[in-house]
């Protein structure tokens, strides 16, 4: 489902003295439909479900993210001008130019 590589885990074990707990949740928006959204979080809120446990990194979900995130990388870019988490997901039908926002197949379906 929900992958993360070895730079993105290396860069959240900086959080949270390195058992760093991630929200990360799909919302409405930009222009291709949906955008994720993720941030450090010290307890997850009991409405979140774990979508992925490894190496002392929680991720929680809603439900309403949880179809969005199947084949969803993780990544993190130490590049000067395009530093910061990157999402990729194999399941995206479309996204903007800018990356910011993405349409999954499963929406496009219906």
């Amino acid at each position: 489902m929900l992958m993360l590589t070895e730079k993105a885990k290396q860069e959240l074990l900086k959080y949270n003295d390195g058992e760093p707990v991630v929200l990360l949740t799909v919302q409405p928006g930009g222009c291709s439909g949906l955008t994720y959204d993720a941030e450090i979080i010290f307890y997850p809120p009991y409405e979140y479900r774990t979508v992925y446990s490894e190496d002392n990194i929680t991720v929680v979900s809603d439900e309403s993210s949880i179809p969005h995130l199947g084949g969803l990388e993780i990544d993190y870019s130490d590049e000067i001008l395009a530093s910061g988490f990157k999402f990729r997901n194999i399941n995206n039908y479309n996204a903007c130019n800018c990356g910011a926002s993405f349409s999954t197949i499963q929406e496009n379906l219906h």
